[in-house]
């Protein structure tokens, strides 16, 4: 029963790993009126990707 609730915690954590990932790259304005280059998307990318690995 554990394993299963691990499981499930593991694809709905991906699912929204996923869907923030998503939005990083589909904006084209930040909250602060930024355009975002594609460097400036990699650079938020490595950010969520740090903090999900540090989590």
């Amino acid at each position: 029963m554990i394993d299963k609730a691990w499981k499930t915690f593991q694809i709905i954590q991906f699912v929204l790993f996923l869907c923030v990932s998503i939005f990083l790259f589909a904006r084209t304005v930040d909250g602060h009126g930024t355009a975002q280059t594609l460097e400036v998307k990699l650079i938020s990318f490595a950010v969520w990707g740090i903090f999900i690995l540090a989590y």
